[in-house]
C-alpha cells in the first residue's frame, strides 16, 4: 500500500494521462479518484465513464484520462500482443 501512495503522489502533479491496473473490485476508481485530488485538478469534476458506450462527439475540452483496466499488460506483452514501450513504469 505505501509503494502505491507513493506512486500515485509521483504522477498526480503531472499532466498527462494515466492507466490503472487492476481485477475487478481492486479500487481502480479509487485511485484514479486520488490522483484527480492533486492541486491543478482538485477543483474541476471527477466524472468515471464507460469509454466503450460514449459516442464520437469530438468536444474540445481539457481533460486529464485516466484509464483503468482488469488487462494483464505483462502476460499480453510476454505472448507479443501488446507492446512494452507502451506501458510505463513510475
Amino acid at each position: 500500500m505505501q509503494e502505491l501512495a507513493t506512486l500515485i503522489l509521483k504522477v498526480a502533479p503531472h499532466d498527462c494521462s494515466d492507466l490503472v491496473l487492476g481485477e475487478s473490485g481492486t479500487g481502480q476508481e479509487l485511485r484514479a479518484r486520488s490522483i484527480q485530488e492533486n492541486p491543478k485538478r482538485a477543483k474541476g469534476p471527477f466524472m468515471p465513464l464507460n469509454c466503450g458506450a460514449m459516442p464520437d462527439t469530438h468536444v474540445k475540452v481539457d481533460v486529464r484520462v485516466i484509464a483503468a483496466t482488469k488487462r494483464d499488460f505483462k502476460s499480453m506483452i510476454a505472448e507479443g500482443i501488446f507492446r512494452q514501450d507502451l506501458v510505463q513504469h513510475g
